[in-house]
């Protein structure tokens, strides 16, 4: 049970790392760990707005499929690939509101 802690410690640091690749990593492989990724909701909406386009995209797809796993519907409130920051704004309200009301 330690190891997995550390695991999943180790996963929610490397979504904010300072290195692209890292973040990158981690918001695609916290989709595997529904429970973690959850609890850290607020973290993968943040990284729709990272500087780096495939960060916010695969923190796009870990949101829908979570989404998914979780309603057995499919969302999706972007932002798409080249997104004005306004339209990532607006994504990442959307996507925080619907995981409120979810999370009722």
């Amino acid at each position: 049970m330690e190891a997995l802690a550390a695991s999943d410690a180790a996963l929610l640091q490397a979504l904010v790392h300072p290195d692209a690749a890292c973040r990158y990593g981690a918001a695609m492989a916290i989709r595997k760990r529904p429970a973690l990724a959850i609890q850290n909701i607020d973290v993968i909406i943040e990284l729709l707005a990272d500087e780096n386009a495939h960060v916010q995209q695969a923190a796009r797809t870990s949101l829908r499929l979570l989404a998914r796993q979780r309603t057995h519907r499919f969302e999706d409130f972007g932002p798409l690939p080249g997104a004005a920051p306004h339209q990532v704004q607006i994504a990442r309200t959307q996507w925080a509101t619907w995981w409120q009301q979810i999370a009722k």
